[in-house]
């Protein structure tokens, strides 16, 4: 297939921005939690700021915190409109922090019954995009090769029945219990469903690159120049 030409889409729907815009939820179904029973308090950041679509508005945990986790209960308990497939971590930097996480969906707000490890390389439709290499013999958890940001897909099972409460585990790469080799950070958390259009896009389109702050300016005299309003990357605490 020729570069020029589009190929089939993909749209990434985020199930948790939608559901606080709408007011189906609010801050008070998402916890966090050290799992040695000391209090969680973040160096930086609101826990809201991670899930408002804007990775520059990054939260710090401190690196003393240990193994911790973010759950976010959907208040959905009816499986069929409660489907998700996909999670993405923006603007995080957990290579250099040396951490891992795993993705846990259950209708039990502590996890017991029947629970799904979507993370596990090993469940059903597992798909590790983006910078989501399994932790070796340990494929529950993912290991991210490079700060930036991390995206995995999966196969929604609902007859499962396990898609209200979701379950966002981190923890340093040897331990539970051991302190992680840098401070968290962590930019935006998207979770929900995707889809994919069944063809490609019939448009009449061309490819050309686009420079971002950059603007060409047309002088009396008829020269043109460029100016730059900002170089670089996206403005997240980390970037690919």
């Amino acid at each position: 297939m020729s570069y020029n030409r589009i190929a089939t889409c993909r749209a990434y729907t985020d199930w948790i921005s939608k559901s606080l815009a709408s007011g189906w939820i609010t801050s008070s179904q998402i916890t966090t939690v050290r799992t040695d029973s000391g209090a969680f308090a973040l160096d930086s950041g609101n826990i809201m700021d991670l899930f408002d679509f804007k990775p520059q508005r990054y939260v710090v945990v401190p690196k003393e915190h240990k193994e911790f986790y973010i759950q976010l209960d959907t208040e959905v308990s009816n499986d069929l409109i409660g489907e998700s497939n996909f999670l993405a971590i923006m603007g995080h930097n957990l290579h250099s922090a040396d951490a891992l996480f795993k993705v846990q969906i259950s209708d039990q707000s502590d996890m017991s019954g029947d629970t799904e490890t979507v993370s596990d390389a090993d469940y059903s439709g597992h798909d590790k995009l983006i910078n989501a290499a399994a932790d070796g013999s340990a494929n529950e958890w993912i290991d991210p090769a490079d700060n930036g940001w991390t995206l995995f897909t999966w196969t929604d099972d609902t007859s499962a029945g396990n898609n209200r409460y979701l379950r966002i585990t981190f923890r340093e790469d040897n331990d539970a219990g051991t302190n992680f080799d840098a401070d968290i950070y962590l930019g935006a958390i998207l979770y929900g469903e995707y889809f994919t259009w069944p063809t490609a896009a019939q448009v009449d389109a061309k490819v050309g690159a686009e420079y971002d702050g950059t603007t060409i300016q047309k002088a009396m005299g008829g020269s043109e120049y460029a100016n730059s309003t900002h170089f670089g990357g996206p403005m997240w605490a980390y970037t690919p």
